[in-house]
């Protein structure tokens, strides 16, 4: 039995902050409390890890590593220990210590943008800070000095080499080039990188955001081709960044949330996705480093579903278990996160080093069979409040009243990050999920044209629904909308084509040509929608909620919230703002219904004159029924709204919708 505390210990504890509160770790890159990690804790996992950094320094090709485990496991927490070791983070690196470069993929995409997720996030890493010149650079110059013939220390080669000789990096870099088979393109922004010219567009075009029209000029590159598969496009640029890591500096990718990439449990298509790319990866730079966190019945998965070929790049190398905590790893821990409190200092003398708990609370925490890291830390939460006789933080209300905060919390977290520079990603990524959550009998299919992002399909395939986002890349989008009005809608097989641009980037005026194609489009039915702030914001946080679910980190007081009771509460508390978007990408255009475009095109000019009327009056003088009145202004919800009441009323869209003082009459 544990051993209650005297008044005089209680009291001692009333001041001390809960060391085991917040155990989740979102970000490798910002891990809350280095002090608190032990090192003893899935030690030879780490080393295994470790080994093949090793291995592919030394030029001998490997596979991957898959790491699995259940919820709360510490697989993230695992990666976040991998970068601390193998961040240099030296002002100046050298060539006479080992050095790679490390970057960490957080999952949550969908299959149809992968290779561009991974593509930006891979860059995002590499460009970060760590002291000194950011990985990309220091990449380039090490493979500078390598072409160059450089010995000893790079810190001097590299003063003396920007100093005296920077002029001649192109001709080095040419020649790495001609070695390893890089893109002319990526020599030329790599040139830039060295002088450290142009550096907002050189990171814009490393990550793979739009350009400005003035900055492919600037960089010397021809603008990227309009015509070209986007996600083809991602993967050369990858396979550039592969190749330019080489066999002299092991590049280390960790992929983590694999699950977050499926759109439902039994999502294959997905996984083949991600095999694939990371075999391309792999194939362009056989010294990669390559790890995949995952929980175990997803390994189980993936084992059962991929060809052998792929699962050789995923896990070749290894196929490691975080295995639960047994007690001595869980007083380790206890008594790590207790002396980061400082609890050490109030704690009697002869105390052990788990005080203010026991053996006895160890073992019960721990249980016969061993508890994953997380759920340790969240008994010893609540029993240290216990001992400390205070109220306990944590709720008892059970998940689905508890997701009424989560999702709060996550929508103003994306709502400070709303950046109309990632409404792109946020869109190719989020749609896919928005769809399954609000109607989970719809699936999503690539597009063999090419013109379209995905296709929604409706069951037995009634309905098929092209999507396309709109870049904002101005150059680019007059070319595909030109594509799509020569396809559409007798080539794509489509029943309805939906065309999506952020509202806070219109098309220009200027763009004439690209404003005529869109006015085309529009005549052949196809809906184009300006998607608001707050449905980014919204849809940003329905990602980010649903990736933690589907990898198990979505979590209440030891509670593994699963990805099905998130959708449920999600599908009842969907913000407007989304149910409107799935609307207009699942229900039916007016050139496909029974009431037909010319309804439409009525309706269009009598909200013309008024902006906003009573439906049965508007009905009136129309000569319809106000049922077949309202079916049809719901059938276009990118051009009509409809507000039900004692006396409904409908207005347009296009107009900006009503006023207070419309409304009010």
């Amino acid at each position: 039995m544990p051993v209650p505390l005297s008044a005089a210990e209680r009291e001692s504890l009333e001041g001390v902050r809960n060391p085991f509160r917040g155990s989740i770790v979102g970000d490798p890159w910002r891990i809350a409390d280095d002090a608190a990690d032990v090192d003893r804790i899935h030690h030879a996992v780490f080393q295994r890890c470790c080994e093949a950094v090793d291995h592919a320094r030394s030029g001998v090709g490997i596979g991957g590593i898959i790491i699995s485990g259940e919820p709360g496991s510490g697989k993230t927490h695992l990666v976040g220990r991998l970068r601390k070791r193998l961040t240099d983070d030296l002002k100046h690196p050298t060539t006479d210590r080992p050095r790679q470069a490390f970057a960490c993929v957080r999952l949550d995409t969908s299959a149809c943008s992968v290779a561009r997720h991974v593509r930006r996030k891979v860059a995002e890493d590499l460009l970060r800070p760590v002291g000194g010149p950011n990985q990309f650079e220091r990449l380039v110059i090490t493979r500078l000095m390598e072409v160059d013939g450089g010995q000893g220390h790079l810190a001097p080669w590299w003063e003396h080499f920007r100093d005296h000789r920077l002029e001649t990096a192109k001709d080095l870099l040419t020649d790495l080039a001609l070695r390893d088979g890089l893109s002319a393109a990526f020599v030329e922004v790599l040139c830039h990188l060295v002088a450290r010219r142009h550096r907002l567009d050189v990171a814009a075009w490393l990550r793979g955001d739009p350009l400005t029209p003035e900055a492919p000029g600037r960089l010397g590159i021809a603008a990227e081709d309009p015509e070209e598969n986007p996600e083809g496009l991602a993967r050369r640029h990858l396979v550039d960044m592969m190749r330019l890591a080489g066999s002299s500096m092991p590049l280390v990718l960790c992929f983590d949330q694999v699950e977050a990439l499926q759109t439902s449990p039994d999502d294959v298509t997905s996984l083949f996705a991600f095999g694939q790319l990371l075999s391309q990866l792999q194939a362009a730079d056989p010294n990669l480093v390559l790890i995949s966190c995952m929980q175990s019945s997803l390994h189980e998965m993936i084992r059962g579903q991929l060809p052998q070929n792929q699962l050789d790049r995923i896990g070749g190398f290894a196929a490691l278990t975080l295995n639960p905590l047994k007690e001595e790893e869980a007083a380790l821990l206890l008594a790590c996160r207790l002396r980061s409190a400082g609890v050490a200092g109030i704690s009697p003398e002869s105390a052990a080093d788990i005080w203010p708990f026991c053996a006895a609370d160890v073992r019960q925490f721990v249980g016969k069979l061993g508890c994953p890291p997380r759920r340790l830390l969240d008994q010893a939460a609540r029993r240290f409040d216990e001992l400390a006789r205070r109220a306990i933080e944590s709720s008892t209300l059970p998940p689905r009243d508890r997701m009424s905060d989560e999702w709060e919390n996550r929508l103003d977290s994306a709502t400070q990050q709303n950046d109309p520079g990632r409404s792109v990603a946020i869109l190719r990524s989020g749609l896919q999920h928005l769809i399954h959550v609000t109607n989970s009998g719809w699936r999503t299919e690539a597009d063999p044209s090419d013109s379209l992002d995905f296709v929604l399909v409706a069951p037995g395939a009634e309905a098929r629904v092209g999507v396309k986002v709109c870049d904002d890349s101005p150059q680019s989008l007059a070319s595909q909308l030109k594509k799509l009005t020569n396809a559409f809608p007798a080539k794509l097989g489509l029943h309805k084509l939906v065309l999506l641009k952020d509202q806070r980037r219109p098309i220009s005026p200027k763009a004439v040509k690209t404003l005529e194609y869109l006015k085309t489009l529009q005549t052949q039915d196809a809906v184009y929608h300006q998607v608001c702030p707050e449905a980014f914001a919204a849809l940003d946080a329905v990602c980010q909620l649903l990736a933690d679910a589907k990898s198990g980190d979505l979590d209440f007081d030891g509670t593994t919230v699963p990805a099905s009771t998130v959708i449920d509460w999600l599908r009842s508390h969907l913000p407007s703002s989304l149910t409107d978007l799935a609307e207009i990408l699942m229900t039916q255009s007016a050139g496909s219904d029974e009431w037909g475009s010319s309804l439409i095109d009525r309706l269009q000019d009598r909200l013309n004159e008024d902006r906003i009327g009573r439906v049965a009056d508007i009905a009136e003088s129309l000569a319809i029924q106000p049922d077949d009145l309202i079916a049809a202004a719901t059938s276009r919800m990118d051009l009509f709204r409809v507000l039900d009441g004692a006396e409904a009323v409908v207005f347009s869209v296009r107009h900006g919708g009503p006023g207070r003082k419309e409304l009010a009459h």
